[in-house]
């Protein structure tokens, strides 16, 4: 169940998705709680090169997570007073997964997205993607496919049946944990389908 403030989150989010153009550089986002309700600003801090130092967004992204504490001053001098969250927004590729797919196929999904091969697939669609983690541990995640402009939405609990995982959630962790100073609940494992694919 959502409730106003995580639905009002969502609309927001989604609504940054909507007004950027494609071929974007990616983006970290700070998430505000204003009087008027939650809102994005995109982090000025980083230049856009920043992003092309990594082979994907995504490394950058950890980097910068992995070394908050060391740019925590850069970051709190430039996050908004009524900060409660933070996002990051870039453009990737995925396939299309079905609840009645098999298990050698989600396996097989989930190891070309480990090794960054949904590039090549013939399967594979573009898009845009918006995650951010509120200072709750709810996680948000929005995306627009390319070929269609259909925006999806869901917001996440840290339970086994409804979480997000990979790298991009985790270092958003580590950025709400350090610019917020607080402790947010781990995530679950990741499934067994994944533990078992892993290389």
């Amino acid at each position: 169940m959502t409730g106003k403030l995580q639905a009002a989150i969502l609309a927001a989010c989604e609504a940054e998705l909507l007004t950027q153009r494609w071929r974007q550089p990616p983006a970290l986002y700070f998430l505000t709680l204003q009087r008027h309700g939650p809102g994005l600003r995109r982090a000025r801090f980083l230049p856009p090169r920043f992003w092309h130092v990594w082979d994907r967004p995504v490394e950058g992204l950890a980097a910068l997570a992995d070394d908050a504490g060391e740019y925590a001053p850069l970051l709190q001098a430039a996050a908004p007073p009524a900060l409660y969250g933070v996002g990051f927004m870039a453009e990737a590729w995925e396939v299309a997964t079905e609840a009645d797919d098999s298990a050698g196929k989600r396996r097989q999904d989930h190891l070309d997205a480990m090794a960054h091969r949904l590039f090549a697939r013939p399967d594979r669609r573009e898009l845009r993607t918006l995650v951010a983690v509120d200072r709750t541990g709810l996680t948000y995640t929005c995306s627009v496919h390319r070929d269609t402009g259909l925006a999806e939405s869901l917001v996440l609990r840290r339970d086994p049946e409804h979480t997000a995982l990979g790298a991009v959630p985790d270092a958003l962790d580590s950025l709400v944990q350090s610019l917020l100073g607080v402790m947010l609940p781990p995530r679950p494992p990741d499934p067994e389908f994944f533990r078992q694919a892993a290389p």
